[in-house]
């Protein structure tokens, strides 16, 4: 199994969060995707600062959080193997 870090900008005064971004991070085990996660939604968080659509006011007024998850993903997926050329 491998781990996809998967990231959600929410607003706690709407009470809802965006559609995920899936950043495409695969980790090896949740430890490693949950340390991924809060550095990348730290870095996320401080980037909306000086973004001109958030900034810091719209940040503050709309209470605006980063929330991650580490969706599981089986890496053990049957893949038939490949169709033999023919040739004539």
């Amino acid at each position: 199994m491998k781990f996809m870090l998967v990231l959600h900008l929410c607003s706690v005064v709407a009470m809802k969060c965006t559609d995920a971004t899936y950043t495409g991070l695969m980790f090896a085990d949740h430890y490693s995707c949950a340390l991924g996660g809060y550095k990348m939604g730290y870095e996320t968080f401080k980037r909306l600062e000086q973004d001109e659509y958030y900034g810091l006011d719209r940040i503050n007024k709309e209470k605006i959080a980063i929330k991650f998850e580490c969706k599981e993903i089986d890496t053990n997926l049957i893949v038939p193997p490949k169709k033999p050329k023919i040739t004539t």
